[in-house]
């Protein structure tokens, strides 16, 4: 469309400002990403407990829970960012990191539950490899990864030029 004309008590927020809330939005839509990730990644998780619990290779449990530990640091990284948002204060960078971390934490959980799973694992019948496929979007929707990574890097960057200045 070209040479479209608003009426002015129709124009959401200010002209020439657009761009701006969409980054908004953006940044805000992070952090629900990252709690979307976090459920598929604890949904995995949780699918395969059961089956790890009763399965052994060698005469020994199959499985090591390290995921469960990386699982809570990528919910406490979306917690912080979430308070900080709804504390009014920045929240882009942890926005951010909890978005990236998150999203590595669904593809790494659900890639290991599969392989704790075996065969069973990749089947229709586990709910496990519907976690592998949902997760994949998280690296890439409301900013892929190196976009996160480019965020994040250039707001450390910033804080680190202003601290150096004072």
């Amino acid at each position: 469309m070209e040479n479209l004309k608003i009426p002015a008590n129709r124009l959401l927020g200010k002209i020439g400002e657009g761009y701006k809330y969409a980054i908004d939005i953006l940044n805000e839509g992070r952090i629900g990403i990252a709690a979307q990730m976090i459920g598929l990644a604890q949904g995995a998780f949780d699918a395969t407990l059961p089956y790890l619990s009763e399965r052994k290779q060698f005469g020994k449990p199959i499985g090591e829970f390290q995921i469960a530990t990386e699982i809570e640091a990528a919910r406490l990284l979306t917690y912080n960012a979430a308070r900080l948002k709804e504390a009014g204060e920045p929240f882009i960078k942890e926005a951010a990191m909890a978005k990236l971390f998150s999203s590595q934490i669904a593809e790494r959980a659900s890639s290991k539950c599969i392989e704790w799973m075996g065969g069973i694992g990749i089947t229709k019948e586990i709910p496990v490899e519907k976690y592998y496929r949902d997760c994949k979007i998280g690296a890439i929707y409301e900013g892929t990864s190196n976009i996160q990574l480019q965020t994040i890097a250039k707001i450390i960057s910033k804080q680190y030029s202003n601290s150096s200045k004072n």
